[in-house]
């Protein structure tokens, strides 16, 4: 594991990601701490030591960054603040890492990095950044990202109750398949191979599907020749009595309604194992008439906060991160992914009173918190001037 020496001088909002050789990754704890201010004139002067692959800044950060390590060569994942991504993770950002006496094959420095800004092209013409460069309105909000679960929709059941009678009707159904399973020996192994599973995307952002997972922990009890109609049927069965308690809140609609009227794009990232538990969610909800696109982890193999998920959606609407928002109720997968990216970020808090967000409410902090959905088309024009 290589290990790197690196100066963070920054002042305002400050998100430092580190990429261990291991591949996961994690907002830095302890040492590795995540530097977040909340006041514009405090600032941080820090030595980061440690396991070192690549930094991310916000988009409202102003400093430098200086160091010594060896880079990581997973560059198109991970690093952000070189020449390719700036103006995209890090706009205001001056970026300098050093690399003296690197092992062979290591990348030269990338010397001081000059931001790509509004409207800056190549010799060609072409956004530098890639992205579409619009009518020169580079600061006027365009696009709105949503998270489902707890923005969109709200959960009015008790998740014990659900998870138990979902696994109990994922054992039934497999073994009224043919499956010759014990019920409540399947549950319980299931349940230990979703807590470690699910546990473990938290940390690297990478997501693992339900069908994944199950089929694991029925290869471990020596059922292999499973047929994937009966896996898809058995996972159906697994998440229909949580479908049943998701409605969605009593502003969605007219929200969304509005936000169209209005002119702005919307779509839809969910971190979730399975896509057509999302995909029957959202039209249970009556959502996919205003939303495009619909990006659900389970099909892509990351989840946010990864910047990657978020800058699909931005690819597809040929938009700059500062032009979109993401609204969502969860701190360290929405709020903290938006801030990755450059997006600006709003905090949905109607149903976002649970331990996960008290762990970052005081080092993930959004640029917006509301407290209906309502709110958000004015908040949108207060910020667009309007």
């Amino acid at each position: 594991m290589s290990r790197s020496r690196v100066r963070v001088k920054m002042c305002r909002d400050v998100s430092i990601l580190t990429r261990p050789s291991g591949g996961c990754h994690h907002v830095c704890r302890g040492v590795y701490l995540e530097l977040r201010q909340r006041k514009p004139q405090a600032c941080v002067d820090e030595t980061l030591e440690g396991p070192d692959a690549a930094w991310v800044c916000s988009q409202r950060s102003c400093g430098s960054i200086s160091g010594v390590g060896q880079p990581d060569p997973d560059a198109d994942a991970n690093i952000y603040g070189s020449r390719r991504h700036a103006g995209r993770g890090c706009p205001a950002l001056g970026l300098q890492l050093e690399y003296p006496g690197g092992p062979p094959g290591a990348l030269p420095s990338p010397g001081p990095v000059r931001p790509s800004h509004v409207g800056e092209r190549d010799r060609g013409g072409k956004a530098l950044n890639g992205l579409s460069q619009g009518s020169g309105d580079m600061g006027v909000i365009r696009g709105v990202i949503f998270d489902l679960g707890g923005t969109l929709l709200h959960f009015e059941g008790n998740w014990h109750d659900v998870l138990s009678e979902g696994r109990a009707a994922l054992a039934a159904h497999l073994k009224a398949g043919g499956l010759d399973l014990d019920e409540a020996e399947f549950i319980a192994r299931y349940g230990a191979y979703v807590n470690t599973f699910y546990t473990q995307r938290e940390h690297d952002w990478a997501e693992v599907t339900a069908a994944h997972v199950l089929r694991l922990c029925l290869a471990e009890m020596g059922l292999t020749q499973v047929p994937e109609a009966l896996v898809q049927e058995g996972l159906a069965a697994l998440f229909a009595p949580a479908e049943r308690m998701w409605r969605p809140f009593d502003d969605t609609h007219a929200t969304l309604e509005r936000l169209r009227a209005a002119g702005y794009r919307l779509g839809l990232i969910s971190n979730a194992s399975d896509n057509y538990n999302i995909q029957r969610l959202i039209d249970r909800g009556g959502l996919r008439p205003w939303l495009h696109p619909i990006l659900v982890s389970a099909t892509l193999g990351i989840r946010k906060p990864n910047p990657r998920i978020f800058e699909k959606v931005l690819e597809q609407w040929q938009l700059r991160p500062e032009q979109v928002v993401m609204v969502g109720d969860t701190l360290g997968a929405d709020i903290l992914g938006a801030q990755l990216t450059g997006l600006r970020s709003v905090w949905a808090t109607m149903d976002a009173d649970n331990a996960a967000n008290a762990a970052h409410r005081d080092h993930i902090c959004p640029d917006a918190e509301i407290a209906t959905l309502s709110e958000l088309p004015d908040l949108l024009a207060r910020w667009n001037g309007a």
